[in-house]
């Protein structure tokens, strides 16, 4: 049991209900940099020291939410025990205590670490923040990246640390394991995406895996035409490749003609490119499309801010042009959306099955993200997140495919949404994603 934390002497207690809180230079004083550097790090362009401030007064008078008896309950050992002694210090002590600093500080880490009950609580703590601040939408926004990312305490890979995202095996590596005795083997897929070949030291593969199919998630490097060749020379010798183009494939070229060039080049090259297309191999159909986005990952109401936001942000609306003919068009957020609905309602279709047809692998390739949980904690609440990633959770729940492999996002993802896994296993920009594993291999 954890005993309840007494405030050192001399530090502020909770301030009554309705009693204003002093705010001069001896209380951020008192805070000390540590809080103030660790907000600074949560992922919004909008928080301030002054809104920390007011956060952590926020935070004392947060309940736990209604899918847990307290704020630890879905964490274990250590990582509970700071989670509960957190929110005691909270409201015990008040934000001017260095205890509150202290602890405050450490709570945040363990949310950005992944731990789904501290980040339940920033979620809570900016939401009310939020209502009462609404001329700053970006606590909203932020709210709901937090909440996002605080999956079910039962979603977790066994073994895995509590709260951390859900993994086949250890650093990320992934299961390549042979079925056990007596068990038919299954399609073994290689996992790659945003190789990014053109930036720094090009990238090729030090030896081919045992696999049947390479699934890659777009962004192999600029030009789409370029990307489907590499592929045909390096890695279709040795297995079908299946992929789509991700957003850099388009840069400095037209979108139309491009798409059309790479597909022609493609089937001359006998790689399964796809875009609202669906191939079947072993038996196992891989339905795929770029996906682009719905802007919806921040909820309805900021969909117009996240296309602006994407707009003045995003090479994609620099460096892509739509079309040439009739008329020259650039390619913009709202050529993007238009894309991504004519994309989902393929999908939706290739994805349907009679209630009582029998349940069989199916693998959805694209490269934008379907869920918010593929943001990485670094990124939560960044403003341009709306254009990495939809909000398609309850599509990929209620429509239930094996697998749905992503890219984009550069950073290493293995998590579930209902039945489906979503893995995503992205190079990056040379080393930056040292989680990622050029042998990966999963089995369908």
């Amino acid at each position: 049991m954890t005993e309840s934390p007494t405030c050192p002497a001399g530090q502020g207690h909770a301030a009554p209900a309705g009693a204003r809180r002093a705010t001069g230079p001896d209380v951020r004083a008192r805070q000390g940099p540590a809080i103030l550097r660790l907000w600074r790090v949560v992922p919004a362009t909008g928080l301030r020291p002054a809104t920390a401030e007011a956060l952590l007064a926020t935070l004392r008078t947060c309940a736990p939410p209604t899918r847990h008896r307290s704020w630890g309950e879905a964490l274990d050992g250590d990582a509970a025990a700071l989670t509960r002694v957190a929110v005691t210090v909270l409201r015990v002590c008040g934000p001017e205590s260095r205890l509150t600093d202290l602890v405050a500080s450490a709570l945040l880490a363990q949310a950005l670490r992944g731990e789904p009950a501290a980040a339940a609580l920033l979620a809570h703590a900016l939401r009310r923040l939020g209502e009462r601040r609404p001329g700053e939408p970006h606590l909203a926004r932020l709210a709901a990246s937090w909440d996002a990312w605080a999956p079910p305490p039962g979603d977790r890979a066994p073994g895995a640390a509590a709260g951390a995202p859900a993994r086949a095996a250890p650093e990320g590596r992934g299961d390549r394991s042979r079925p056990p005795a007596g068990k038919e083997r299954g399609l073994r897929l290689w996992i790659l995406s945003d190789l990014h070949r053109d930036v720094g030291l090009p990238w090729t593969p030090a030896e081919i895996p045992d696999a049947d199919v390479a699934v890659v998630a777009g962004d192999v490097r600029e030009g789409l035409v370029e990307s489907v060749t590499w592929l045909a020379h390096v890695i279709r010798p040795h297995m079908p490749v299946v992929c789509v183009a991700g957003n850099h494939e388009f840069y400095r070229r037209t979108f139309v003609e491009e798409l059309a060039r790479g597909r022609a080049v493609a089937a001359n090259l006998g790689v399964h490119l796809l875009e609202d297309d669906t191939v079947v191999i072993g038996g196992v159909p891989f339905s795929g499309c770029t996906l682009w986005t719905d802007y919806d990952l921040d909820g309805p109401d900021l969909r117009a801010a996240s296309m602006e936001d994407a707009r003045r942000g995003m090479n994609d609306h620099r460096l892509i042009s739509f079309q040439t003919k009739p008329r020259w068009m650039r390619f913009r957020p709202e050529e993007a959306l238009a894309v991504h609905r004519v994309s989902r309602a393929y999908l939706e279709g290739a994805l349907a099955a009679p209630a009582a047809a029998p349940r069989r692998p199916h693998v959805v390739v694209t490269h934008h993200a379907p869920s918010a949980r593929s943001v990485a904690p670094a990124f939560r609440g960044k403003p341009l997140n709306p254009a990495f990633a939809s909000r398609l959770d309850a599509f990929v729940e209620q429509a239930g495919p094996t697998l749905w492999v992503h890219g984009h996002t550069h950073a290493s993802m293995d998590y579930r949404l209902g039945e489906t896994r979503v893995l995503c296993n992205p190079k990056g920009y040379g080393g930056e994603n040292p989680a990622f594993d050029p042998a990966l291999v999963v089995e369908v």
